[in-house]
């Protein structure tokens, strides 16, 4: 996995609780990637597939690993991505995920799991919701 920086991480946190100029800033600053995992993270179409032409598959098996998909938590081991794997995890609020994040200094991805999770809640109940249209 890439190796983002404090500043780039805590941007994608703000872009994930919806703040759009946060979006924006990170596709214009050269981690559209981050943008594309948010954007499959809500289900939007067509995001998996950037990633995938793009050399993203990782973010795409976190993405499928945080939704408890355990096929995507064995490929993220098999191509040793710990640290997704353990973000996937922390998400699911996994308390040996989070102390692991926190003792290997991933500090901002706490911040980024807590954000994540707060929007898996939003993502599900709005999946689930019955008085959804099926056709959207």
């Amino acid at each position: 996995m890439e190796t983002y920086p404090s500043k780039v991480l805590l941007a994608w946190s703000e872009a994930i609780r919806g703040k759009e100029e946060f979006t924006k800033w990170l596709g214009e600053n050269g981690f559209p990637e981050l943008c594309f995992a948010l954007h499959s993270f809500q289900g939007k179409k067509g995001a998996d597939e950037w990633l995938f032409e793009h050399g993203h598959p990782h973010w795409v098996a976190f993405v499928d690993a945080t939704y408890g998909k355990k096929e995507a938590e064995e490929w993220l081991i098999r191509h040793e991505y710990d640290v997704l794997l353990h973000l996937s995890q922390a998400v699911r609020a996994s308390n040996d995920s989070m102390q692991w994040l926190r003792t290997q200094g991933f500090k901002e991805l706490l911040v980024v799991a807590q954000r994540l999770s707060e929007l898996k809640d939003f993502v599900d109940f709005d999946t689930n919701d019955v008085h959804r249209s099926p056709f959207r």
